[in-house]
């Protein structure tokens, strides 16, 4: 092992390979902008490892075949590798976000800027994930995540390879051990945690593994003949697997799971066959694709950016039209990058560019930092083009407070994973606020209307019924969610200090396939409305037997659309005057929620004691229901109550608990 500077380079180049770099890049960015076509466009990304895998590891076999490896120039050929065009990609985002976001949007980014930069972005994705994020389409560094994966690799993996090397153990038989580990994590994840099998590094490793598998059988049999081997077939059957797992997967499957079979199978094939085949030399090979292959890396990094920073300015999905012009200029800019800033910095030998680069990552990566940790530097001059109120709008939506959910957890002696703990005083409340996020996104309305009652208000939950499994499917993070929510309802109506009980819960759990929602007690029960009834009548029934006075709130409507389009001039936006009437017609929210309205009245008929309060009557009139009102946004995003909404219908709500002043 040599810690001099030498020249790890590919002595062989293979432009079949830059040919499918191209096919892996257009998966994705046809994925990213035509989703309803590209269903498995996702899968370039699989190809992307293992041509990445195969490609590195091919490096530092040679080199440590030669006793010419290098873990100082490995690590400097990385950071020229990937560093610039990253570090544009991360200035031009802050920069944009800067002039374009509200101060809780650029918060955002500063965290996923300073994730990026530190090359953990699927490490906060995953902990993003799940029901409760916000949309991914408003996430300008969301598709950081494999480069976090791929680099995490790159971090342990030579020190793996050069100590196997060392120690003289088989180099084939351990690389298929370490496949295996990661594959069968890939396996047990996907059928439990859909959102961990997605972003864990352990659950993409293998991916990475194939390729150095590759890459060793390619080295141990170079000099040898072909022994026979048909490689157009191999060619063929590669191309076969990668455009079968195009058809057959979808954002919705267990991915990766064992279906990334094809996609790391069909590439694994289709390097393996290389220019011996027909397919490699004459397609994979073509001038337009190879100089596609060449720019892949910046092109990657400019289209979603575009594409998302669109989403959030005009507050929904781009049009057709912007999307392929996004694409266009996202070509153009790779160009650019690539000519001017990729290509000089990766061929140019100085111990200067290394150091700089690194170091200008970890200030684009600390700028990041500090915008979150400060609240998305509400300061800053652009301020000016909004007035004050609608300034104020931008804030939908208070974070827990963790203080709060602290003091809640100590006063009631409960255990961390009931996900909602909020109380208003540091005494045991008498009116406790129950339910999944729509309860929580109440709480904060409802507290601030119970405060000149002088009333203490308690928030628990997750969920809202007993003895029911609810979370989406696959989403391990939610299943300890359940949990905690049985927890909580069970608590409030055993707890002999609540005498008041507000149940709040949106009926999306019966309509939605990608939601978990049965019995505990009897999973064999498939009818959702069934579920639903057995267990809220559960419910209903320990309450009352525990003397509380219970009020249950018909769930507000869903705009369907992001309230932030209802706010007036936000820079770059097509249109600075109100771009929606903010509304939503009362006979399609009707329509949308007749299923649920209807379940839940015919329940509540059953329990005359029960308070009925209808979130809609309040929100609505006889024609719309207002996501917007007297200049105020009542909503944070499409379903869930900001504080203003919270604040209105509590006004009513309140006169339901008969408090005297």
């Amino acid at each position: 092992m040599s810690f001099s500077s030498t020249n790890l380079t590919h002595k062989n180049y293979r432009p079949d390979i830059d040919g499918l770099r191209a096919f892996s890049v257009f998966f994705v960015i046809g994925y990213h902008t035509f989703p309803e076509i590209f269903k498995a466009g996702f899968i370039g990304v699989d190809i992307f490892f293992v041509i990445s895998g195969y490609l590195i590891s091919s490096i530092i076999i040679q080199n440590l075949k030669n006793k010419s490896f290098s873990f100082l120039d490995f690590y400097i050929r990385r950071i020229k590798r990937i560093f610039p065009a990253l570090i544009l990609i991360l200035i031009v985002s802050f920069i944009f976000g800067w002039f374009s976001l509200f101060p809780i949007e650029f918060k955002q980014l500063g965290k996923h800027i300073s994730g990026s930069a530190g090359f953990i972005a699927n490490f906060i994705l995953w902990n993003e994930s799940g029901y409760f994020d916000n949309a991914a389409s408003t996430k300008p560094m969301l598709h950081i995540w494999s480069l976090g994966i791929e680099e995490q690799f790159y971090f342990i993996w030579p020190l793996i390879l050069w100590f196997i090397f060392k120690i003289r153990i088989n180099f084939l038989l351990s690389i298929i051990f370490l496949i295996l580990i990661s594959f069968c994590f890939n396996i047990y994840e996907a059928n439990s945690d859909k959102i961990a099998s997605f972003y864990s590094p352990l659950t993409r490793f293998w991916e990475l593994l194939a390729g150095s598998l590759l890459a060793l059988i390619n080295e141990k049999t170079k000099s040898q003949e072909n022994f026979g081997i048909n490689f157009n077939f191999l060619s063929f059957l590669g191309v076969s697997l990668i455009l079968f797992s195009f058809i057959l997967i979808n954002d919705e499957s267990a991915y990766p799971g064992a279906l990334a079979l094809f996609p790391v199978i069909g590439s694994f094939l289709l390097i393996f066959a290389g220019n011996r085949a027909i397919f490699n030399r004459i397609v994979l090979s073509n001038k337009v694709l190879v100089w596609f292959g060449l720019i892949s890396f910046p092109l990657y990094l400019w289209h979603w950016p575009l594409i998302s920073f669109a989403r959030i300015i005009e507050s929904d999905f781009p049009n057709e039209n912007y999307r392929i012009i996004s694409v266009l200029i996202s070509i153009f800019l790779s160009w650019i990058t690539y000519k001017y800033l990729e290509k000089p910095i990766r061929y140019k030998k100085s111990k200067i560019i290394p150091a700089s680069l690194f170091l200008l990552m970890l200030g684009v990566g600390l700028a990041g930092l500090y915008s979150y940790k400060n609240n998305g530097l509400p300061d800053r001059s652009y301020i000016s083009n909004f007035n004050e109120e609608n300034f104020k709008m931008a804030f939908l939506f208070s974070e827990d407070d963790p203080i709060s959910h602290q003091k809640c957890m100590d006063i009631y002696g409960l255990k961390d994973f009931i996900r909602y703990c909020n109380i208003t005083s540091s005494k045991k409340a008498k009116i406790a606020l129950i339910g999944d996020s729509h309860a929580r996104a109440l709480y904060d309305g409802l507290a601030h209307s119970l405060d000149k009652y002088n009333k203490d208000l308690l928030n628990l939950g997750g969920r809202l019924f007993l003895d029911v499994e609810t979370y989406p499917v696959g989403d391990k993070k939610e299943i300890e969610v359940y949990k905690g929510g049985i927890k909580a309802t069970n608590f409030v109506i055993n707890e002999p200090s609540i005498n008041t009980v507000i149940m709040v819960s949106k009926g999306h759990y019966l309509t939605n396939e990608n939601w978990v929602f049965k019995l505990i007690s009897n999973p064999n029960i498939k009818d959702k409305k069934k579920v639903w009834e057995i267990a809220m009548r559960k419910t209903l029934d320990s309450a009352v037997e525990n003397n509380k006075d219970v009020i249950f709130v018909i769930d507000n409507p869903s705009l369907g659309f992001d309230p932030k389009s209802c706010i007036y001039g936000r820079p770059f936006s097509k249109n600075k005057s109100i771009k929606k009437s903010c509304t939503i017609s009362r006979s399609k929210y009707e329509k949308e929620s007749k299923v649920y309205r209807e379940l839940v009245m015919s329940i509540l008929n059953d329990y005359p004691k029960v308070k009925v309060f209808d979130a809609a009557d309040h929100l609505c009139d006889n024609t719309k229901c207002y996501g917007m009102l007297n200049g105020k946004i009542l909503y944070r995003d499409n379903d869930h109550l900001s504080l203003e909404g919270g604040k209105l219908i509590s006004k009513e709500l309140i006169k339901l608990l008969n408090l005297e002043k």
